[in-house]
This record gives structure tokens, sequence and C-alpha cells, in this order.
């Protein structure tokens, strides 16, 4: 029971992946939990990450017992995912009269959760070196779990030590925070003659970060109030680049 942490006292778990544990066994109990057995204790699993871990018979991400007449199996789940891409085992189990609880989780499939969650395929990445001090599961683009974490508390930053988003309610289920995709638009430049006027071009970025431009080849590129400028120095070709800056986020 519990493959990773058997709890009977009180377990914090915040911006941590537990993956490929295993709970084996197939009677008094044995077979439970394969990342977290919490019997009769008090644990709160924020912006963490559950993810393939085995248990034969049930809670392969966490299994929550509650079998005391004087103590409760308490489990608070909060910005988190249990869940991995099959659903043949449950990812959430609890038993008796806990509180399982908590907000803006996504569970694969689970029984006795009363908070609030989503669900589906997580779309995990391998567990690698996604930079930071220890490996991480990393978040496809296409995830369900991308901005739709809401509950608290949320630390200011993922397991990596890469931001999260504070200022709203935007933030990614899990121990890890997705880099946020950011599109250049510049459309294409048609043909041009040695000779002929400079030309104005411009770019936007969905960062909404200023986009600059640079030239290779037969031509030169200015800003001129504001405006970039493209002169053409010669016959031939030349390349036009647009960039902007931007940090680890």
């Amino acid at each position: 029971m519990g493959g990773a942490i058997f709890n009977q006292g009180d377990v914090s778990i915040t911006n941590s992946t537990l993956t490929g544990n295993k709970a084996v066994g197939d009677t008094n109990g044995q077979g439970l939990g394969g990342g977290v057995f919490n019997h009769n204790g008090t644990i709160q699993v924020s912006v963490s990450t559950l993810s393939l871990n085995t248990a034969a018979q049930g809670g392969r991400g966490i299994y929550n017992r509650d079998d005391s007449a004087t103590l409760a199996a308490v489990a608070r789940i909060n910005n988190s995912i249990i869940a991995q891409t099959d659903t043949t085992v449950e990812d959430f189990t609890a038993t008796g009269g806990g509180l399982p609880t908590g907000q803006g989780n996504l569970i694969g499939t689970q029984s006795g959760f009363t908070g609030s969650y989503i669900t589906g395929d997580p779309k995990l990445g391998l567990l690698q070196n996604n930079s930071g001090r220890t490996p991480t599961m990393a978040l496809a683009a296409d995830s369900p779990a991308v901005n739709m974490g809401t509950g608290e508390p949320r630390p200011s930053f993922d397991q990596r030590g890469k931001p999260r988003s504070i200022g709203d309610l935007a933030v990614d289920i899990g121990a890890f925070e997705l880099r946020k995709p950011q599109t250049i638009n510049f459309a294409a430049l048609g043909n041009r003659t040695y000779g002929d006027a400079d030309f104005a071009i411009t770019a936007t970025a969905t960062s909404t970060l200023p986009v600059i431009f640079t030239a290779s080849g037969n031509a030169t590129v200015q800003q001129v109030a504001g405006v970039w400028n493209v002169h053409i120095t010669g016959a031939g070709s030349a390349t036009i680049t647009a960039s902007q800056t931007g940090n680890d986020d």
C-alpha cells in the first residue's frame, strides 16, 4: 500500500512529480495507492503531477482510506494532475467517511472525490530534464491542463523554478507550467527592383512585445519615427528577419 508514500499523519506535497511507483498485491488491502496511500491521515497535494503509477487494486494515483471512528482521512487536492492516458484503473479512490476535496484538478477516473476537476488525457511528456533541479513531465501545448488551474494555494513558481501566472487564474494544472507559445505575424514580401523607393514593413507579435527587423544580402533596414523601412542596396536577393525579445516564460 502506497507505492511512494504511506501516510498516517500529515503530509504536504507541492510542486512535485510522483511517477513510476507501484503498489502490488491482491489481498488485505495490498495493491492500493500506487502513488500515495492515506490511512486516516491528512494529505495536501498542490500543483503536483501523479501519473504512470501502478496499483493492482485501485487508486493508482491516490487511495484515501477512512476506517477510524475518531480520525478522518482528509485529502485536499488543488491544481494537481492525477491521471494518465488510459482509464483502466481508478486514479483517485476514497473509501469511508473521509474528506477528499479541492479545486482545479485534472483527474482521470475517480470515486469519492467531492471537489472540482476536469478529466481527460493530460498529455504528459516523458519524465526528463526540462531544466530545473529535478526531472519533470512536460505538458503538451494541447493538454487540457493548460490554463485550467483555479485552486489555492498556487506557488509563484513551478517545480523547475519557472514562473507561474499569478495575476489571473490562468495557471496550468500540475507541477509543470508550460511556456507560453508566441507567434510573429509577418507577411511575405513581394519582389522589388533595385532603384525602387524605400518601403515600410510591419509585423505583430502575439506577445504584444515590440518586433524588430534585421536585413542580410542586398538590403538594409532602418527605423525612422517608429516605422521600419527597407532600402535596396543592389540587384540580387535579400532576407528580412522579424524577431522579438523573450524571457523564460
